[in-house]
């Protein structure tokens, strides 16, 4: 089942036009694909899940694990409706707009664990087990 749900991602990454998102890890999973990516840090859309966790949506793109992403300029981040709308457009209109930053977050987050990297994690997990 989960080899099932695995390839369900891996098709959707790979036929999709784009990703919108709040800046999921998946865009890590994006970058290998090459799909570009819309972060929205909206407090209109997000204010219900952010209320309760006491998080501002665009103070999470604040942290260190988010910034290394945005730092690649890779993806793109709408802090406004109308951001959100132009950026959308914008990579529908040129898929290969950032291309080179999400190269480079494919190098710096993936590497050369790329189709390894379960197999590596899995093996190091039951290092840690055996000892």
């Amino acid at each position: 089942m989960e080899e099932y749900a695995h390839f369900q991602m891996n098709s959707l990454l790979k036929y999709s036009d784009l990703m919108v998102t709040m800046f999921s890890t998946m865009q890590i999973e994006a970058a290998i694909f090459d799909l570009p990516v819309v972060n929205y840090a909206l407090r209109e859309i997000a204010e219900a899940d952010y209320k309760s966790s006491r998080l501002d949506p665009q103070g999470v793109w604040k942290m260190p694990h988010v910034r290394r992403i945005l730092e690649t300029k890779g993806v793109k981040t709408a802090l406004t409706l109308n951001e959100l709308y132009l950026y959308i457009n914008d990579y529908l209109e040129n898929p290969n707009l950032d291309s080179e930053g999400r190269k480079t977050i494919e190098k710096q987050f993936v590497g050369n664990l790329k189709g390894i990297g379960s197999e590596k994690t899995a093996k190091y997990i039951f290092s840690l087990i055996k000892n």
